[in-house]
């Protein structure tokens, strides 16, 4: 009982253990291929990042909101990987608010949270310049808009699954086999 009074402190603590493993030593590492290429395609115009992505196994939105960022916090190495960063924390509370939807146990909800905050694999491709964190934060984003639709099914939220589905098709192409399994989940579902 005393664990649901703290339950905000314990959130809070989470969330900002979440952020200072993830920007610890974010610059102690040169930027790697990957990363330079990044940054070197979000250089380029709108219509150059679609076309150069065309030929890429990439699909270009990562890039464009590379390109949104750099214009406005600048293009040095710490700058660019904070992107990551911001995206995995705002991954991380869309997955509280799916865990609420789907644990009724809070002590289970904070272990999930917990989980994310210490993975090892999250902390390290939030230090990078790559699209993984987005294509996280679009694909759990799909998921909390599924689950929305299935529990109450309004053609918002249907919408808004399909919306978060595309973005995240056009982050990574790898996501149509995710997103093709959620469909025929809700195909059984339903």
């Amino acid at each position: 009982m005393k664990l649901v009074n703290y339950k905000n402190v314990l959130l809070l603590l989470l969330f900002v253990s979440a952020v200072a493993l993830r920007v610890y030593d974010i610059d102690a590492k040169n930027m790697w291929f990957d990363e330079i290429y990044s940054w070197k395609i979000s250089n380029g115009s709108i219509v150059k990042i679609i076309s150069e992505s065309a030929g890429d196994i990439h699909p270009p939105l990562f890039y464009i909101v590379l390109k949104v960022w750099t214009f406005i916090f600048s293009d040095s190495v710490v700058s660019m990987r904070m992107l990551s960063v911001m995206l995995s924390i705002i991954s991380m509370f869309v997955l509280y608010i799916i865990t609420k939807k789907l644990l009724s146990n809070e002590i289970q909800r904070l272990l999930v949270l917990l989980l994310f905050a210490l993975s090892p694999l999250n902390i390290f491709y939030s230090q990078e310049v790559r699209m993984l964190n987005l294509n996280l934060l679009l694909t759990l984003t799909s998921v909390y808009f599924f689950i929305r639709y299935v529990s109450t099914p309004r053609g918002i939220f249907g919408a808004l699954y399909c919306i978060a589905a595309t973005l995240s098709l056009y982050t990574l192409l790898c996501t149509v086999y995710f997103d093709r399994a959620i469909s025929l989940c809700g195909h059984y579902l339903s």
